[in-house]
């Protein structure tokens, strides 16, 4: 009687199946970034059509170029950067993971430097206080930087402050959101500001992200073994 061999079973390799706290960041940092992307959006229609609407837009058109690519590499690091966030996606894609960071790395310097750029050379909004333009610099400034030690770190395989640095770098960028949402309480409850107390609400959406971000990286530690698993 011939025994015929029993066939080994060699099992498939589970699919990730994502959950619903695998999207919960990357849906609420898109709420956040959604209302900066549509004023960016309209601010190009304005530039393409030249029909006013939103405003102040005509410091712009003689060099349009500069605020073209802000809003287009902004919206495109907010939008595809708030999925680098998620510890799901990131283990089932890594490969896309990386892929899609060193865009948004592009994205991100593009954004920052044509942020100074735009503080240095296009005449200030007349409705702002004169300390605005300087915290504009400062927070693009420091997004610039935030940014380049981020690539630094992670080109020495420093995945912890690699991780770090680019959290503080995406909690400036969308400190635009945060403003909106600091900003329409304001108006519900006392009125149009005025040039100072505006400004000082648009400042303080940056510093709360700061702060939340900060608060993000020491509350929940990146130990160096768990992290080059991710």
């Amino acid at each position: 009687m011939t025994v015929l061999p029993m066939q080994t079973r060699v099992p498939m390799r589970a699919q990730k199946q994502f959950t619903r706290a695998d999207w919960l960041v990357p849906l609420l940092l898109i709420l956040f970034s959604l209302v900066p992307v549509i004023a960016g959006g309209l601010r190009l229609t304005e530039l393409i059509t030249g029909v006013e609407i939103m405003g102040n837009g005509e410091r712009f058109h003689a060099d349009p170029l500069p605020v073209v690519l802000h809003i287009i590499s902004a919206s495109a690091y907010t939008m595809l950067g708030a999925f680098q966030f998620s510890k799901g996606i990131r283990q089932a894609a890594p490969g896309s993971h990386r892929i899609a960071g060193r865009v948004l790395v592009l994205a991100g310097f593009v954004a920052a430097g044509t942020g100074i750029w735009m503080v240095q050379v296009y005449p200030h909004a007349p409705e702002g206080s004169a300390f605005l333009g300087p915290a504009r610099m400062v927070f693009a400034s420091a997004t610039f930087v935030a940014l380049y030690l981020g690539l630094r770190a992670i080109l020495r395989h420093d995945v912890t402050r690699h991780r770090a640095w680019m959290i503080r770098a995406y909690a400036i960028f969308i400190g635009a959101g945060t403003q909106v949402f600091i900003t329409i309480p304001y108006l519900i409850l006392f009125g149009e500001p005025d040039r100072v107390t505006g400004d000082v609400l648009l400042i303080g959406g940056w510093l709360i992200n700061i702060a939340v971000a900060e608060w993000i990286i020491r509350a929940r530690p990146f130990g160096k073994r768990r992290m080059a698993a991710a």
